[in-house]
């Protein structure tokens, strides 16, 4: 499906190649006379380990995570049920210093779709565990 961008302006674009797959967000500024061109932003520092709130929230049917951190190690992005079990793992990797992104389709480690409800992320790092709640509505 197609956009329309008729305004002059910077805009940001959120794609993924398949569905599930990770989101890639990208800045485009809008000329006047309708040509596009690449945004380059300043790096923003990060100063504190940091978790967002899923964006949207509630979802249906994906929702995009966003994490900070302060420094270079083994990041875990995982999504526990209330009941407190394991559902899917998002992210268990070496990660570098700044901002990070993960997308989450609402479905468990084995591709299975997800009841709606409350689901917690916990973004696990260097010692420290942040969490956050999504919901998923169907």
């Amino acid at each position: 499906d197609g956009l329309t961008l008729t305004e002059p302006g910077i805009y940001t674009i959120l794609a993924a190649d398949q569905p599930g797959d990770d989101i890639g967000e990208y800045n485009i500024s809008l000329l006047g006379g309708g040509g596009v061109s690449p945004v380059v932003e300043p790096e923003i520092p990060v100063t504190e380990l940091k978790l967002y709130a899923g964006y949207p929230n509630p979802f249906n049917p994906m929702t995009t995570l966003r994490f900070d951190l302060v420094q270079a190690g083994r990041a875990m992005l995982v999504i526990y049920d209330v009941e407190g079990r394991l559902v899917r793992t998002l992210v268990d990797e070496q990660r570098g210093v700044g901002r990070h992104m993960a997308t989450w389709n609402g479905c468990d480690g084995q591709g299975r779709q997800l009841a709606s409800g409350v689901y917690l992320i916990h973004l696990h790092t260097g010692g420290q565990d942040l969490r956050q709640r999504v919901t998923l509505l169907k």
